[in-house]
């Protein structure tokens, strides 16, 4: 009898480990890179001059899984992450997504538009999660 209930508490605790590794206790931490430094030589996010890419880095938790878009990112040691996005013209959305163990999933939306004007000069900006950021020339 005894091992039977040793047994069931076992598995209890086993599935109660499991869940909170996948639903997790609180949100995932992560922050993305902003600074007013120059965007054309990748210090921070931001569109080079030609306003085609767009960078997008930021810190995460260790151990933690960042994708954009669906798209696993490196994480370093240091839960650092940094990828370069090709832009369309347009609109452009980009969700990115961090999930570390025993946390929930957190999510930072970054929007950027990207228009060509007739006279050939491009115009950029971008928004996280819906907070105006930053034009570009």
């Amino acid at each position: 009898m005894l091992i039977k209930n040793l047994v069931v508490v076992g598995c209890i605790i086993s599935i109660a480990i499991i869940a909170l590794y996948f639903i997790g206790i609180g949100p995932t931490n992560i922050a993305l890179d902003y600074d007013n430094g120059s965007y054309d030589y990748g210090n921070g996010p931001g569109m080079n001059k030609n306003i085609n890419t767009l960078n997008i880095s930021g810190t995460t938790e260790n151990y933690a899984t960042v994708t954009i878009n669906g798209e696993n990112v490196p994480v370093d040691k240091n839960g650092k992450f940094y990828k370069v996005i090709v832009l369309k013209n347009g609109t452009n959305i980009y969700y990115v997504n961090a999930k570390a163990p025993f946390k929930s999933t957190n999510q930072i939306n970054v929007t950027t538009n990207r228009v060509v004007d007739p006279d050939g000069s491009v115009f950029g900006n971008w928004f996280y999660n819906g907070t105006y950021l930053k034009n570009e020339y």
